[in-house]
């Protein structure tokens, strides 16, 4: 087993162990506060044992509090907040992509600040040695306008693929050594088409045609 491929199995495993201890810790002080909703008002706060868990709290909560009101309240402000989000938000963002008025521009460039805004392409190297290529792509697309951002994890091209149609990317260009001495990226969509090797320039002129037809 090469270093390389090594490091590639060592850095999944490491993150997952990571990911499951936070998980883990996360959790913690939800089970705690469910382990004390189930003492008596004499044990709070003291580790007294399973046996001595009891649902006196939940039924005092039912019998004296209003709490099907309290439900009923949360229920319709929610559904009155989502349903108003829908429509305000419906109408401002047809108002923003197809009318021109006056501070159009203004008023789109305020809503894009507090947006957390996809990226619109994903260049993936495969192999190390094609990562500064990748990186001199990534200048020029957004040079030209376009969020794009360069995968440099040491992982398989394949497992890179897969996250960036999870993500919902709608273009990942891959880059190996017959691109990057045509000065070209592989391109595929994420619907799964590949639509092959493409200059770099015309892969721009691409994405910039798609963003302005709404794809």
């Amino acid at each position: 087993m090469t270093s390389a491929s090594a490091t590639r199995r060592i850095v999944p495993l490491s993150k997952y162990a990571f990911l499951t201890i936070f998980g883990l810790l996360m959790l913690g002080p939800l089970l705690f506060a469910l382990y004390t909703s189930l003492e008596s008002p004499a044990d709070y706060m003291h580790l007294v044992g399973f046996s001595k868990l009891t649902l006196s709290n939940y039924r005092y909560v039912i019998d004296n509090a209003q709490i099907l009101r309290w439900y009923f309240n949360t229920a319709f402000v929610t559904a009155g907040v989502v349903i108003g989000a829908v429509v305000v938000n419906t109408m401002a963002g047809y108002a923003l992509a197809r009318i021109r008025f006056p501070g159009r521009t203004v008023a789109f460039v305020i809503v894009l600040a507090v947006l957390m805004v996809p990226l619109q392409a994903i260049l993936i190297p495969i192999a190390d040695r094609h990562l500064e290529f990748t990186r001199r792509v990534e200048q020029r697309m957004k040079q030209a306008g376009l969020r794009v951002e360069v995968d440099p994890r040491a992982e398989r091209m394949n497992a890179k693929i897969r996250d960036a149609q999870l993500q919902k990317i709608p273009f990942m260009l891959i880059a190996g050594d017959r691109e990057v001495q045509a000065d070209s990226v592989a391109v595929r969509l994420r619907s799964g088409e590949d639509l092959g090797p493409l200059k770099v320039e015309g892969v721009i002129a691409r994405l910039r045609e798609a963003i302005q037809k709404g794809d």
